[in-house]
């Protein structure tokens, strides 16, 4: 599944990731709010398919890309050793009208369960 194709107001997403996210993604933040809403932001080395000047140039003023995603109807939440969280496969399901996002590696793990998910925003980093 392409996760973009999920997301609420995702035309600049769509713009940038074209042909969707690759699955070499890291849950790096998870922002739980009191209204039941999670923000969420997932980190991507994967380069965008169009400059953004504001963003500078790629692999000399950023190599990372962090979507924010606000996660709403938040039903369940999982977290198993988060420090050991890092870069991995992130799988994405729609089932019985939820939405799952989660990762599993050999030491943490991640499970999100939520109704919505809607585009925030995206920021950059270099690593």
């Amino acid at each position: 599944m392409n996760i973009i194709d999920q997301i609420e107001r995702n035309m600049f997403l769509e713009k940038v990731f074209p042909n969707g996210l690759d699955n070499n993604l890291l849950i790096g933040n998870l922002d739980l709010r009191l209204d039941g809403n999670l923000l969420v932001d997932i980190h991507t080395l994967q380069k965008p398919h169009i400059e953004i000047s504001k963003w500078g140039t790629w692999n000399k003023d950023y190599n990372v890309i962090v979507i924010k995603i606000l996660c709403s109807g938040l039903s369940e939440m999982h977290i198993t050793n988060w420090v050991a969280n890092k870069f991995s496969a992130v799988n994405f399901f729609y089932k019985n009208n939820r939405y799952i996002i989660s990762s599993k590696e050999e030491n943490s793990s991640v499970s999100i369960t939520c109704s919505g998910l809607t585009f925030q925003e995206c920021n950059t980093y270099i690593l």
